[in-house]
């Protein structure tokens, strides 16, 4: 059985069309080809939705503030 030539790897000698490319794909958070979203990781949010998301944000917070003072007051926690 005949061993393969290995082959060099790359373009051309003297191919310039890839100069100063830095390769690897889009830029990170790049929505070129969204479509639909249903491969998406996290659904986008929308403009309108962010005020909800900061109201419940805060709403999380003194729920977990309420809780430290009343397990303060019953000496829970010091």
């Amino acid at each position: 059985m005949a061993e393969k030539a290995s082959k060099k790897r790359g373009g051309q000698p003297g191919n310039k069309n890839a100069v100063g490319n830095r390769g690897g794909g889009a830029p990170f958070g790049n929505k070129n080809a969204w479509r639909h979203g249903a491969y998406e990781r996290y659904p986008p949010i929308y403009p309108g939705e962010r005020k909800y998301l900061k109201l419940a944000e805060e709403r999380e917070k003194l729920k977990r503030e309420k809780l430290y003072l009343w397990c303060k007051d019953k000496g829970l926690i010091e």
